[in-house]
């Protein structure tokens, strides 16, 4: 996300996938679809654990913010300046396992030591199925350039706090919501109708909106703020060079101006 907006990586790895299948190689749309619902859920979780200020009083918001982004940066430039860290660690781990079975093994009865053997290969297959899950959700350039997406959510958040303090809940509840239905839906309906100078898509916008309104309304926010809000939320997403950044931002000094409840 870092020269390269959200929904046009997402295009361009979904185009990339789709040629893999015209290529005769047996990948299915539904897969497709299924790593970027897999990518959204880990969004979704992540926007939950900035939202729990509002929920959990006793946090003072603004530290809480700035304490996370702190650690989203330091592990960003982590990956950037020692790319191979990831890879070190769970090597280290691996060995330390490995020595730690052996050592039951060698000392263990015969029955005992060949059901850790099974164990073994049991942790190697689940250390290799979650390199794999990860593997998958991971984008290209954050590959290359770190998990810039997470940073920018995180720093636009924290300055959506100093400015505008309890109207932040809402610009977090459109990270939350309008991103993840914008691109779910998109991929799901094979971007058949892209927005103008977009890379998002109709159907996905269509999608967001009216999650995000559903939501701003069911919290009792009047139905003609919500639907503004929700407009601009999904204008927001559409168009924004980087959405993560700028949609809590936005959308936070739009509740802000229409004075929606924070109460």
């Amino acid at each position: 996300m870092f020269s390269i907006p959200l929904q046009k990586s997402l295009i361009e790895d979904t185009i990339y996938l789709l040629r893999k299948i015209h290529m005769g190689k047996k990948l299915r749309i539904d897969e497709i679809a299924r790593t970027e619902l897999e990518r959204k859920i880990l969004h979704i979780s992540l926007s939950l654990l900035l939202i729990l200020p509002y929920f959990w009083t006793e946090l003072n918001a603004p530290i809480y913010f700035a304490i996370i982004a702190l650690l989203a940066n330091y592990f960003n430039a982590l990956l950037l300046k020692k790319p191979l860290l990831p890879q070190e660690i769970k090597r280290n781990f691996t060995n330390m396992r490995r020595n730690i079975i052996l050592a039951f093994i060698q000392r263990a009865p015969q029955p005992l030591a060949k059901n850790l053997e099974t164990i073994d290969l049991l942790f190697e297959k689940i250390e290799k199925g979650i390199e794999e899950e990860i593997s998958k959700i991971e984008r290209n350039y954050e590959k290359i350039g770190g998990y810039i997406g997470i940073t920018h959510g995180v720093l636009g958040v924290l300055v959506s706090e100093v400015l505008f303090s309890k109207y932040t809940f809402y610009g977090i509840l459109a990270l939350m919501i309008v991103d993840p239905a914008s691109s779910v839906i998109s991929v799901f309906t094979k971007f058949k109708h892209r927005l103008p100078r977009s890379w998002s898509t109709l159907e996905g916008s269509i999608a967001a909106f009216l999650a995000f309104f559903l939501v701003l309304y069911t919290l009792g926010v009047p139905a003609s703020q919500a639907i503004l809000i929700s407009l601009i939320g999904v204008i927001t997403e559409a168009y924004a060079i980087e959405d993560n950044l700028l949609i809590p931002v936005i959308v936070s000094f739009s509740a802000y101006i229409l004075l929606l409840p924070t109460s």
